[in-house]
C-alpha cells in the first residue's frame, strides 16, 4: 500500500513537471518578433571630451598635512557622440587659484576655465547651435563622458 502511494506521488510529480514545462514551451513559441515596428530614435546620447588633462597636486594643511592629487582641463577639446558627430569645440585656459580659506596655510591649484564666445556648438543634425544649459555643463564638468538629451 505504501508503494503505491509513493508511485501515485511520483507520478503526479512528474505530471506537474511535464505540465509546466508544455505551459513554458507553449508561452516561448507563442511569444512573436514584430519586425515590422518602427525603432524610435532615442533624444539621448553619450558624448566623449576630448583633449588633455594635465595632473597636479598641492598639499592641503591640517593637522596633519595630507597631499591631494587634481586635474584639470588644458588646451583645444572637442566632444563628440558615439557616432562621432561633433557637438562642441573650444579651449580651456587655466588659472592658478590661491585659497586659504581652510587648512591653515594658502593652497595654490590651476582650474581650467572657458570662455564661451570662443566655444562653437552643433546639433545632433550638423546645424550650428546656441549652448542650452546642457551643453555649458557638459564643457564645465570633470567627466570626459556623459550622457545628455540633444534634439
Amino acid at each position: 500500500m505504501k508503494n503505491q502511494i509513493t508511485n501515485q506521488n511520483n507520478l503526479n510529480n512528474f505530471n506537474r513537471t511535464l505540465i509546466f514545462i508544455f505551459v513554458i514551451t507553449l508561452t516561448i513559441s507563442c511569444q512573436t518578433n514584430n519586425k515590422k515596428t518602427p525603432k524610435t530614435k532615442s533624444s539621448f546620447h553619450t558624448i566623449k571630451g576630448i583633449g588633455k588633462v594635465k595632473k597636479g597636486t598641492y598639499t592641503f594643511c591640517g593637522t596633519v598635512p595630507t597631499e591631494v592629487n587634481y586635474s584639470y582641463r588644458k588646451g583645444k577639446w572637442i566632444f563628440i557622440t558615439d557616432d562621432k558627430i561633433k557637438i562642441a569645440e573650444g579651449e580651456y585656459y587655466t588659472t592658478l587659484i590661491k585659497d586659504n580659506s581652510s587648512g591653515g596655510c594658502e593652497i595654490e591649484y590651476f582650474e581650467s576655465t572657458i570662455d564661451l564666445k570662443k566655444w562653437k556648438f552643433w546639433g545632433i543634425d550638423g546645424k550650428d547651435i546656441k549652448p542650452n544649459e546642457q551643453l555649458i555643463s557638459l564643457i564645465e564638468s570633470k567627466k570626459t563622458t556623459n550622457i545628455i538629451s540633444l534634439k
